[in-house]
């Protein structure tokens, strides 16, 4: 195998409807490329975890644009 900087594969499973959603939010980012969509939200984006009633936390996905 070549000298690769990026030499370790990372993949995971998804419903048809996650697969829908990623498409979507993709399309909204201008990103065609899914590997390169995934690895930038993977890197660059963000999760805030809130705590809206006292109970199990939430996790939400925000996209972090930079240009």
């Amino acid at each position: 195998m070549q000298n690769l900087k990026r030499n370790i594969n990372v993949g995971f499973r998804v419903t048809e409807e996650e697969q829908a959603m990623i498409h979507r939010r993709m399309e909204q980012t201008g990103i065609r490329s899914l590997r390169a969509y995934l690895l930038k939200m993977a890197v660059n984006g963000l999760v805030v975890n809130l705590d809206l009633n006292k109970g199990a936390p939430k996790s939400t996905a925000l996209h972090h644009h930079q240009e």
